[in-house]
Order: structure tokens, then C-alpha cells, then sequence
């Protein structure tokens, strides 16, 4: 249950922070958006995120947590760091490695909680099998127009190399939708 709970959203611009942005916004939440480039904090913050913070590192982010839940895109460092922030009991949940994906965790982090594991520290890979209810469920969603993509390019299919080097260097916030003529 996210109502009322703080929950930290980092990579908020990019097509699935902002998709986890709304929503969490939906379930309740209290949403801080990290974004990296002060030009998209705006688009995030007219979804109705309660907090932008921009910057790369989500250390920013300290002072409005501790976080109920974390849902970090970005991995490599950030990921390190988003676990830092979270309150007992807390969850983080990594979904890509947009920057570095080198990363190493302490010790200590195996003194988190979980009701999965003694430990507490639980890495899991999803199975591709596993989310095709939900990705059904993000369909339905948008389609019902309680859930809006953030388009940041259109092009026509034939661009499909220069539109995939754009989002891979991130000069893209959102997704890209390649027509076919």
C-alpha cells in the first residue's frame, strides 16, 4: 500500500519513471521525481509529482526521505545510493541500468528486512513469461486513458538507427514511435 507513503522515482523523465510516476500518484503516493536535465522537470512536475529534484546524483534526494519505496531506472551508483535512502522496511526496486551498470553492494545491506527472505536482500530477475498480465494491465490502462505515455519522438521507421543511438544516449525523454508507411 503506497497511500500517503513517500516514494522515490529516479530516471522521472525518461518513458518508464514516468509511467511509474503516475502511478504511484495513483496508489496514494507521495512522489519525489529525480530527473537528470532541468529542462524536463516541468513535463515531470505537470503530472503532479509533489517534488522534482534535479541533478544525477539521487543523494539530492536525501533530505525528503527517508522512502517507502524506491523504484530506481538508472542503476550503477544511483542504485547504491537509492538503498541508503530507504526507512525500515523499505523496498527498492531496480528497473534498468541506464548509466553505469557496475555496481557493488555491502555487507550491510543484508541486514534489511524482508519477509521473503531472512537476510533481507533479495535479487530476483523477472521472467519475460511473468509479465505479460501486467504488461496487459498498462495496455488496458492506457487505453481507458488513466495512463499516459510520454512520447519524445516520432519518426518514420527508416530512422530507426539514429532514433535507437538518441535513446540509448538519452537525448530523449519518454519513448520513441517509429511509423511505418
Amino acid at each position: 500500500m503506497l497511500l500517503k507513503r513517500k516514494v522515490l522515482i529516479t530516471g522521472a523523465s525518461g518513458g518508464v519513471g514516468h509511467f511509474a510516476c503516475q502511478l504511484a500518484l495513483q496508489a496514494g503516493a507521495q512522489v519525489i521525481a529525480l530527473v537528470r536535465h532541468a529542462e524536463r522537470a516541468a513535463s515531470v512536475h505537470a503530472m503532479g509529482v509533489h517534488k522534482v529534484v534535479v541533478g544525477e546524483d539521487v543523494a539530492l534526494t536525501r533530505s525528503l526521505g527517508p522512502y517507502h519505496l524506491v523504484i530506481d531506472t538508472v542503476g550503477g551508483n544511483s542504485l547504491r545510493t537509492a538503498v541508503t535512502l530507504l526507512e525500515t522496511g523499505g523496498v527498492c526496486v531496480n528497473l534498468g541500468a541506464a548509466g553505469d551498470p557496475e555496481m557493488t553492494l555491502q555487507n550491510r545491506y543484508s541486514a534489511f528486512s524482508s519477509p521473503e527472505h531472512e537476510n533481507g536482500l533479495v535479487i530476483r530477475d523477472i521472467e519475460p513469461r511473468c509479465v505479460a498480465k501486467d504488461l496487459e494491465r498498462l495496455a488496458q490502462l492506457v487505453a481507458s486513458d488513466q495512463l499516459h505515455p510520454h512520447i519524445g519522438l516520432e519518426a518514420d521507421w527508416t530512422k530507426v538507427a539514429e532514433v535507437a543511438q538518441s535513446l540509448l544516449d538519452r537525448r530523449i525523454a519518454g519513448k520513441a514511435i517509429l511509423h511505418i508507411s
